[in-house]
């Protein structure tokens, strides 16, 4: 009897134990399938939003597919919008350049995107290494265009909203540098492109914002009219686009604003007030 129970018990362990290692087996498996779909996803190309823009809020080191924190970086993406502004429908180049040393790998995805969503659109011109992931409004990697030396670069063209009330259009990338899941890194870039004066017909204008002096020296003011009690939100951009500085002002009821300028950089900059309209200012 004995005998019968140490039988019966040792074939409970012995079935037990088949069940850890196939649950086991299962467990690594599942992993393998995990890490290959991030992988496949990650070379052939990304779903749309996840350019960490505002609209989007999130990048894919944000969702887990790759490591953070997320470094932000200026200077990445460049366009040949003229100093003075894109122009309604106008179609443009832009060139999103990624540097990372000791990197073979890259990917990224870019949008460009108005206040409250997608505002113009892309076109693929290097097919080879480009597509459009959503219509038109973002544009990522091929899986034959990830692969680089300490440097990458992609280019497409952008149409601009034909749309004159839209003032003002923020390019958003996220890019992944390294080696995918083993040595990977996000960063964020951004570039804001505004619409050129003569592109508004005054008819259709929105009323001006009122600014003095300009050129400004130390101080400059503003004037706009404020519904409400809301705050004023300034942006302030240097002449290629990368954003200097962002305001919050508490609402005057004169809708009068005096603003210290003493560590504004020199030159030509864009004041966007209300994420709507556009100041161009002279910094001397």
């Amino acid at each position: 009897m004995r005998e019968a129970f140490t039988g019966g018990f040792r074939g409970k362990m012995a079935q037990m134990a088949r069940i850890r290692y196939l649950s086991t087996a299962l467990g690594l498996v599942t992993l393998l399938v995990v890490m290959v779909t991030k992988l496949w996803s990650s070379i052939y190309g990304v779903p749309p939003g996840y350019t960490g823009s505002p609209v989007d809020g999130i990048t894919c080191a944000t969702m887990g597919c790759h490591r953070g924190p997320v470094s932000t970086v200026n200077g990445w993406i460049t366009t040949d919008v003229p100093a003075a502004g894109y122009q309604p429908a106008d179609t443009y180049t832009v060139t999103l350049t990624a540097s990372r040393p000791a990197t073979t790998r890259f990917g990224f995805q870019m949008a460009t995107q108005g206040v409250s969503g997608t505002e113009g659109g892309f076109v693929v011109t290097d097919p080879l290494q480009t597509q459009l992931s959503q219509g038109t409004g973002y544009i990522t990697h091929k899986e034959t265009g990830t692969t680089g030396n300490n440097q990458k670069s992609w280019q497409c063209k952008w149409v601009a909203p034909s749309d004159p009330s839209v003032t003002s259009v923020t390019l958003y990338a996220a890019v992944v540098t390294g080696v995918f899941d083993v040595d990977d890194e996000v960063f964020k870039t951004s570039l804001a492109l505004f619409q050129g004066p003569q592109a508004v017909p005054e008819a259709q204008a929105e009323p001006r914002i009122n600014c003095w002096p300009n050129p400004f020296a130390n101080v400059l003011q503003i004037m706009t009219i404020q519904p409400g009690n809301s705050p004023v939100t300034l942006e302030v951009f240097l002449h290629n686009g990368q954003l200097f500085r962002e305001l919050t002002l508490p609402c005057d009821p004169a809708g009068t604003y005096r603003i210290d300028t003493r560590d504004w950089p020199l030159g030509v900059l864009w004041i966007r007030v209300n994420e709507r309209q556009i100041l161009k200012g002279i910094k001397q």
